[in-house]
């Protein structure tokens, strides 16, 4: 199994948290907006929640000074560590600054451009940091079958950093099963904002490139109509068919 969490404005976080599995807060969105902080500092249940970089929003990720600030707004249980597409090394340095800052509970994102970059990258983390994180802009299903399924399998904590399609997701999922005594967990905003796209998710359709763009939806700030709210739900409760 594989459980569930996603990124959301402060509008829609009330409607859409208690039907994920644990809490997925960017560490940006912290900094800028107090109301927002204060919604994860006083998290419902005192549940699970994981501090992304947010590399994916800015286009690059904030640096470790910027998250120690977020660290200390949330105390999440999860600190995503700095990252950069394809760079294995850059990737590596920053993760070993923020290992030194915040110890085991550093999540590491594995990138490198060869099967010995990944590799060698994911030799030298095991061990160290309890959570992995495999990127959605990564080849990350070859990239386990081929090069650090060893390697991923001595993490007790896996994470799937987005979903590329839906029959991706079901492959991992059936790896999942196969580690029941691992702990996987996914981020994605797909089913909500397919869902304000007024689309519900059905078999044997592509769900990558949503109209509404991410920027924009991290900005919603309208109520959710009941059509709106219907196709959300809809299009998580089809999601959780696949985990």
């Amino acid at each position: 199994m594989i459980s569930l969490s996603t990124e959301a404005s402060l509008e829609m976080l009330p409607k859409i948290s208690g039907l994920m599995d644990l809490d997925f807060a960017l560490a940006h969105m912290v900094l800028q907006d107090a109301a927002y902080a204060e919604y994860y500092r006083n998290r419902m249940f005192k549940r699970e929640v994981i501090l992304d970089n947010s590399m994916f929003e800015l286009g690059y990720p904030l640096p470790l000074a910027d998250l120690k600030r977020a660290v200390d707004l949330i105390l999440p249980d999860w600190i995503i560590a700095p990252d950069w597409h394809s760079d294995a090394k850059r990737t590596f340095d920053a993760w070993k600054e923020a290992w030194k800052e915040f110890g085991s509970k550093t999540a590491v994102v594995i990138w490198g451009t060869t099967q010995q970059d990944r590799q060698h990258f994911a030799n030298a983390v095991t061990g160290r940091s309890d959570m992995i994180c495999l990127p959605f802009r990564g080849d990350r299903l070859n990239w386990y079958t081929d090069d650090i399924m060893g390697y991923v399998q001595q993490f007790p904590r896996v994470h799937l950093q987005g979903v590329n399609e839906l029959p991706e997701l079901n492959e991992w999922t059936k790896i999942a099963a196969s580690m029941p005594y691992w702990k996987w967990t996914l981020d994605t905003s797909k089913p909500i904002k397919w869902g304000l796209n007024g689309t519900r998710f059905k078999h044997g359709v592509s769900y990558r490139n949503c109209p509404l763009r991410h920027a924009r939806y991290l900005e919603w700030k309208n109520p959710l109509t009941p059509t709106e709210e219907a196709d959300i739900f809809y299009n998580i409760a089809y999601l959780r068919r696949y985990l």
